[in-house]
């Protein structure tokens, strides 16, 4: 028995992550073009931007070298080929297999006026503007976000100069993908190993990149403390809802008890996976835990609903709803 699939919150009112979204716009350009998602892509951008080491399938990519998934296990990485597994139905979402070269090369074509390798036009430079304009409702993904633009993520630094970001996670892959348009200055990051969420979150959301190459900085986030009376709001299981590859439906459970004026949240992974969330403003507080990154790197937030209680809890894109 099949059910009518519904949004967690109206079109255009809440941010939130979801990879589905991609994957039905690979499958409304399929329809489009009559053709395969991957071919498309090829024709339209990899070809013409010159993205040689770029390609969807292994077997197109002889002759280069390919980095697999790794984990970290007892602190060595242990090679897991099993993890590189990706359906084509998620091509849209995150199937492309690149390189650091090509990468900045996409960077430079983001930042330029529209043309390929050879000069010729692919895109206008209005289109390419708008790509990264009028962004739709903000709200934290790793970093305080003011949005997200045609697949690009909107952010600020301190001095009010936007921050055009994208980069994605998966089993045993990281990545990082990050340009200031306005100082001419891009930078990628590609991992092969469980261990590089914490340089990530390092390079992309803290200062130290940030001010070294472009003199900008993130938004300051000075820490209030909270009466229990006000840190009672917030307290509470919070659960959100995911499909895995299988197709098996999965709850992850979040519990957050105030201590010392600040919560501390207990995750599905016992004791160990343990964060302390730092309120600096309404609703939005700093996550610091293990294998996080630099301390005040990682923002989330907590969303109200039109009667003024917490209806959701914001961590990493991904809504978490109060359990009554």
């Amino acid at each position: 028995m099949s059910s009518t699939p519904r949004s967690l919150t109206p079109p255009g009112t809440q941010f939130a992550y979801n990879n589905v979204a991609l994957d039905v716009v690979g499958r409304v350009i399929e329809v489009v073009t009559g053709q395969p998602y991957e071919d498309t892509v090829h024709e339209l951008l990899l070809e013409p931007l010159g993205l040689d080491g770029t390609r969807f399938f292994v077997d197109q990519l002889a002759g280069q070298a390919i980095a697999g998934s790794h984990t970290v296990v007892d602190g060595r990485a242990t090679s897991t080929p099993d993890d590189w597994y990706l359906p084509r139905n998620a091509h849209p979402d995150g199937g492309l297999i690149s390189n650091a070269h090509d990468q900045l090369r996409y960077a430079k074509f983001l930042m330029g006026d529209g043309r390929g390798a050879d000069g010729a036009p692919i895109l206008q430079p209005e289109s390419l503007s708008a790509m990264r304009s009028d962004p739709g409702p903000g709200g934290t993904l790793i970093a305080e976000i003011d949005g997200y633009g045609v697949t690009l993520c909107l952010r600020r630094s301190a001095e009010g100069v936007t921050i055009v970001e994208r980069g994605g996670d998966y089993q045993g892959q990281h990545s990082g993908f990050l340009l200031v348009p306005e100082r001419d200055f891009a930078m990628t990051l590609l991992t092969n190993s469980s261990g590089g969420t914490p340089l990530k979150v390092e390079l992309f959301y803290d200062n130290w990149a940030l001010k070294r190459f472009t003199g900008l900085r993130n938004p300051l986030a000075e820490p209030v403390r909270l009466t229990p009376a006000q840190l009672a709001q917030y307290e509470g299981s919070y659960v959100a809802k995911s499909i895995d590859q299988s197709g098996t439906m999965q709850r992850t459970v979040m519990t957050a008890t105030g201590r010392d004026g600040q919560p501390q949240w207990s995750g599905v992974g016992g004791p160990e996976s343990t964060q302390t969330l730092t309120f600096y403003r309404d609703d939005y507080v700093l996550v610091a835990g293990q294998d996080l990154g630099p301390p005040g790197a990682i923002r989330a937030n907590f969303v109200r609903g039109r009667d003024g209680r917490i209806a959701w809890y914001s961590f990493g894109g991904r809504l978490h709803r109060p359990q009554d």
